[in-house]
C-alpha cells in the first residue's frame, strides 16, 4: 500500500540522521480496524540495553483503519546520542501522525509531508544544540526560532554565489547572553550583498551575545595530539577552540554544508540537505566496547576519529582498516601485490604503482601512521583505494586496490566499493568508511558498529 510506504519512508529519514542500520519495511507495519479510538497510542523509547524502540500507531480520518508498527531498531555504541534520538523521532513522530491524518483524506501531498518532516528534523537538531529541549515547547522558543532564521538564511547563501565565488561563514553565539534581536539584526544584514565580506568562515568570525563584535580566532596548531585539540575538521581548528562553554559555533562552508559545534567538538552538520550527526564519545566506545582485542589507546583513537573527520569534509572519502599484526598474511592476500607498501627503490618499473611509493616515502618514510601529520593523514586516505595499517600505526598500505569477495554468497551485501572493501577487511580488524558525503561507519567482522 502506498499509504504505507509514505510511513515508512518517513521514519527512514528520521533515522538517517544518525546513519542507522535497520532494516523497516512496509510489511512490519499492520493494518487492522480499532474502534475503540482510545487505545490508540504510540511511543518511541531507547532501552537500556541499546535498542530504539518504535511503537507507532496512526488513525485514517473517518475510518478505523489503523496503521500499527511495533519494531527494535539497534542502536547500540551510540549511548552519547541515545536522548538525542529519542527526542528527535518523538517530535517528528507528533508532526508525522498529524500529516498523515491529513495525508489519508487526500487533503496533503507526498511532498508537503517531507518537507514538514524535514523542518522538524532541523528544528529538533537546534533544539538539541542550544540545550532547550522542552517537551512540546522547543519550536516556540525564541533561541531556537531565532538560529532557525539565521541558518535558514545561510541556507540560501549555500545555494549562490557572490562574485563568482562561494561565501563562508562563521558566527559564534552565546546561549547565556544572546539578544535574539540582534540575530535578528544578522539575518536582515545577510540578506544584503554586502555580508558576503564579512568572515572567511575559518578563522575570522562575528560573535552574537548582548552585542554584535567582529573577531578573530587565535591560530591554533591543529597538529597537536594533546585533550585541548578541537574534534573538528582541520581548517576549522582555531574557531573550533574558541566554541566553549556554551558558544554554539555555527559555519557556512564554501561547499555549502552547515556546521554545528559545541564544547569544541562538531556534534551536527547539513550536508546535501541532509543533517548529519557527529558523536565522537559513540566513536571512542565502539572502538573500545567491541573491539577489547585490538587493544586502542584513547589518544589513537582520538587520532583515528580526527583523521576520519578531515576526510569527510575535504570529501574525497576514503577507506581505512586497523588490523592485528597477526593477520598481516591474511590481509595481504586480499591486496593486489602490486599495492602492497614497499621501499621506492626495492620498487621496479614493472610494479604497478612504483611512482606511487615515491609518495608514500616522503610522506610516511617508516614513521607510524599516527606520528605522520595530520594533514598528510588525510591526503594518504583520499588517495582512491584502501589504507591498511597495524593497531601500531605500521602502514601496510595506501590506495589498495582489495579482492573484495565474501566467502558466503550470502555475506555479499548491497553497497558501493568503498562499502564492500570495508567489510571485507572488518574481518581482520577494524574497518572504516568515510564517505564523501560525510558519513562516518566502522565495522568489525561483517558488523556495523558505529
Amino acid at each position: 500500500m502506498q499509504d504505507k510506504r509514505v510511513i515508512i519512508d518517513s521514519l527512514k529519514k528520521v533515522l538517517s540522521l544518525y546513519n542507522v542500520v535497520h532494516d523497516l519495511k512496509d510489511e512490519y507495519l499492520e493494518v487492522k480496524i480499532e474502534k475503540n479510538l482510545s487505545r490508540i497510542k504510540d511511543k518511541i523509547k531507547v532501552s537500556k540495553d541499546g535498542f530504539l524502540e518504535l511503537n507507532l500507531q496512526v488513525r485514517a480520518n473517518n475510518e478505523y483503519r489503523i496503521y500499527s508498527l511495533n519494531h527494535k531498531i539497534s542502536m547500540a555504541n551510540i549511548a552519547g546520542s541515545l536522548s538525542d534520538i529519542s527526542f528527535i523521532c518523538l517530535n517528528c513522530l507528533r508532526v508525522l501522525k498529524s500529516l498523515l491524518n491529513v495525508y489519508f483524506t487526500e487533503n496533503i501531498s507526498e511532498i508537503e509531508i517531507y518537507g514538514c518532516l524535514e523542518e522538524t528534523i532541523e528544528t529538533s537538531v537546534i533544539a538539541i544544540a542550544v540545550g532547550k529541549k522542552q517537551p512540546f515547547a522547543y519550536k516556540t522558543d525564541p533561541v531556537v526560532c531565532a538560529i532557525s532564521h539565521m541558518i535558514h538564511s545561510l541556507n540560501k547563501w549555500s545555494y549562490r554565489t557572490y562574485e563568482g565565488r562561494k561565501i563562508p561563514y562563521s558566527f559564534l553565539v552565546s546561549l547565556n547572553n544572546v539578544d535574539v534581536d540582534n540575530i535578528s539584526k544578522i539575518c536582515e544584514f545577510l540578506k544584503d550583498d554586502a555580508s558576503a565580506l564579512l568572515t572567511d568562515g575559518i578563522t575570522s568570525y562575528v560573535e552574537v551575545s548582548d552585542k554584535i563584535l567582529y573577531k578573530v580566532a587565535s591560530y591554533f596548531d591543529a597538529e597537536q595530539t594533546n585533550d585541548r585539540v578541537p574534534l573538528v575538521p582541520y581548517r576549522f581548528s582555531s574557531f573550533g577552540n574558541v566554541c566553549t562553554g556554551s558558544n554554539l559555533g555555527i559555519v557556512l562552508t564554501v561547499q555549502g554544508d552547515i556546521l554545528f559545534i559545541r564544547k569544541k567538538r562538531i556534534i551536527f552538520a547539513k550536508r546535501n540537505g541532509d543533517w548529519h550527526c557527529y558523536d565522537y564519545d559513540a566513536f571512542n566506545e565502539a572502538l573500545f566496547k567491541d573491539v577489547p582485542q585490538m587493544h586502542f589507546d584513547a589518544s589513537l583513537i582520538k587520532i583515528i576519529y580526527l583523521t576520519c573527520l578531515d576526510v569527510a569534509f575535504a570529501r574525497t572519502g576514503g577507506c581505512i582498516a586497523i588490523c592485528n599484526k597477526d593477520d598481516v598474511k591474511n590481509v595481504k592476500k586480499c591486496i593486489n601485490p602490486n599495492d602492497l607498501h614497499k621501499k621506492f627503490y626495492k620498487g621496479t618499473r614493472k610494479d604497478f604503482n612504483y611512482k606511487r611509493f615515491i609518495l608514500e616515502e616522503i610522506v610516511i618514510n617508516e614513521a607510524p601512521f599516527y606520528s605522520i601529520c595530520r594533514k598528510a593523514r588525510q591526503e594518504l586516505l583520499g588517495v582512491d583505494g584502501a589504507t591498511v595499517i597495524l593497531t601500531k600505526g605500521d602502514v601496510v598500505t595506501t590506495g589498495a586496490i582489495m579482492d573484495n569477495k565474501f566467502k558466503n554468497d550470502s555475506d555479499d551485501l548491497h553497497g558501493g566499493a568503498r562499502t564492500k572493501i570495508a567489510m571485507k577487511l572488518s574481518e581482520f580488524g577494524v574497518a572504516i568508511k568515510i564517505s564523501a558525503d560525510g558519513y562516518i561507519e566502522c565495522y568489525k567482522n561483517h558488523i556495523h558498529i558505529y
